[in-house]
């Protein structure tokens, strides 16, 4: 003991707390048990005195929203922008679990094990005291509790290889936008959208059938804001002398949908009843115009209108409906009265005449509606007497041909 003493002689305060004796012993361990004792009573008082104080005063509770994930799965998101600072988050998830959460980690999600209503409890503490904030309370029903869905309200073809989608967006989150060719699977193609309202240019043949739709990026929300999709359809338009023949095909034709096919910018004609393929005729067409079409397929909450596409009403109808009024003979002395071989009428613009002499000979040929002949061939009056005609209106493969000869007079 001697030596031990020896040793540490230079530490006073060790060496005032050896005991000397058995009594003193006994007496000095009781006062450091008390100095123990008394130690958080110390403390408490110097936070309420002495620099550190303990007050509680930002009591505002945290800003989150609830997100439903399914029937039994729920995802919580807190704003970025809190009002108060807190050193953790702690939620009751009204099933018996409570969980803290770090204010660096931005969302949480928690899986019942059953489905049903539940009331979630949210709260902030800080250090050092654990102050608690004010609680806030999140009513979950997986039945009526529901994130808005996204939608492809139109789809719209632009050209023959590009078409338009316009993307309502009300929930603002993030969404992918995936398509589908045909019969076949569903792949991502990599955009993203997360504006309320937004139009993307997709690339796609006019001639192929494709649906796009949209969800969410994350998974939590892939089953809740997946929307409907949005699908192309085919029009043709197959010319004949005396009607327009009409047939389409609808990729995916869903329950509800309506086809419905547009001429000249005014609904013309529903086709729903017939399905997602079937043909219609248009016999009503008007001589010297043409006349666009286009097909659109509304659904609940998207339409899709495709390309329009167009003829012009072939001359044979015109001669059917609008003959042409072409003089018996004219006068090309300069008078100014019947000085030209004017054809008129409803004229395409797909138009040729030509004038033949008595021996056959090419004397006038035109492609112009606003040109006539003036009895001159180069310039030079030619003799009286009659010249073959031969007038053609509209396109080569479905056009109207007239016959006939005019009397040149003085």
């Amino acid at each position: 003991m001697n030596e031990l003493k020896r040793r540490f002689s230079n530490l006073r305060f060790f060496y005032l707390i050896w005991p000397k004796s058995k009594t003193i012993k006994r007496m000095r361990v009781g006062r450091i048990f008390w100095y123990c004792a008394l130690i958080p009573l110390f403390i408490g008082f110097a936070s309420i005195f002495g620099e550190v104080k303990a007050q509680c005063q930002d009591t505002i509770p945290p800003k989150v929203r609830l997100v439903p994930c399914g029937s039994t799965t729920v995802k919580l998101v807190f704003d970025d922008k809190q009002p108060a600072e807190y050193d953790s988050h702690w939620i009751s998830w009204g099933d018996g679990n409570i969980q803290q959460l770090f204010p660096r980690l931005k969302a949480i999600s928690h899986t019942f094990a059953t489905a049903g209503l539940r009331k979630i409890t949210v709260w902030g503490t800080s250090t050092p005291n654990l102050c608690k904030t004010n609680e806030v309370v999140l009513d979950y029903n997986p039945n009526t509790t529901a994130i808005t869905k996204s939608a492809i309200s139109e789809f719209k073809m632009l050209t023959m290889d590009g078409g338009e989608l316009t993307i309502q967006n009300p929930a603002n989150i993030e969404l992918l936008l995936y398509r589908k060719s045909g019969s076949g699977d569903w792949e991502s193609t990599g955009r993203t959208v997360s504006k309320e309202t937004q139009q993307l240019n997709v690339f796609i043949d006019s001639l192929a059938t494709v649906c796009f739709r949209l969800q969410s990026t994350d998974t939590c929300l892939t089953e809740s804001t997946r929307s409907e999709p949005a699908c192309s359809g085919n029009l043709k338009l197959i010319g004949q002398e005396k009607l327009n023949e009409l047939s389409w095909k609808v990729s995916l034709f869903s329950l509800g949908a309506k086809i419905l096919i547009e001429k000249d910018d005014s609904p013309w004609r529903e086709a729903t009843a017939q399905g997602e393929s079937g043909s219609i005729n248009d016999e009503d067409l008007t001589c010297g115009r043409g006349h666009c079409y286009q097909l659109s397929i509304i659904n609940a909450n998207s339409r899709f209108i495709s390309l329009p596409i167009c003829r012009r009403t072939p001359a044979s109808f015109c001669g059917t409906k609008a003959p042409l009024f072409i003089p018996s003979a004219f006068s090309p002395n300069g008078d100014g009265i019947n000085d030209f071989f004017e054809i008129k009428g409803e004229l395409a613009a797909d138009y040729e005449i030509t004038i033949f002499s008595a021996w056959g000979t090419v004397v006038f040929h035109s492609l112009s509606i606003t040109r006539s002949w003036d009895g001159k061939q180069d310039g030079t009056s030619l003799p009286l007497g009659l010249y073959a005609y031969r007038i053609r209106i509209g396109a080569k493969d479905s056009s109207f041909v007239k016959t006939g000869s005019v009397l040149v007079l003085k």
